[in-house]
């Protein structure tokens, strides 16, 4: 038993997508149809996976940014808060008695 175990932690270590791509695909471990795998189109198919998550992922956000501009004008909700923190930071860190002063003359 504990060879087992061993080869199947020494296996997942080694090929850390294989697992993800067998329960993607219903193939048992150490299955003929396993045997049959190619590492290669594992790593393969779990990429394309990830970049249409990704594409998706940013598809949404373009949507959200595109419903912002048209509601409010704004093109980055994300942009337009850091300006405004900024903005408050330069009036918070502002000397107020130097503007009373009177140095020109």
């Amino acid at each position: 038993m504990q060879k087992m175990r061993d080869l199947l932690i020494h296996w997942n270590n080694q090929f850390p997508f294989d697992r993800v791509y067998r329960q993607k695909h219903n193939i048992a471990f150490g299955s003929e149809e396993h045997r049959r795998v190619n590492q290669i189109d594992v790593y393969n198919d779990i990429l394309e996976d990830k970049l249409f998550d990704k594409f998706c992922e940013n598809l949404v956000e373009r949507r959200k940014m595109e419903e912002a501009y048209k509601k409010d004008g704004i093109l980055n909700q994300e942009a337009n808060k850091a300006l405004e923190q900024s903005l408050e930071d330069v009036f918070d860190n502002m000397d107020i008695t130097e503007l009373n002063s009177n140095k020109d003359g």
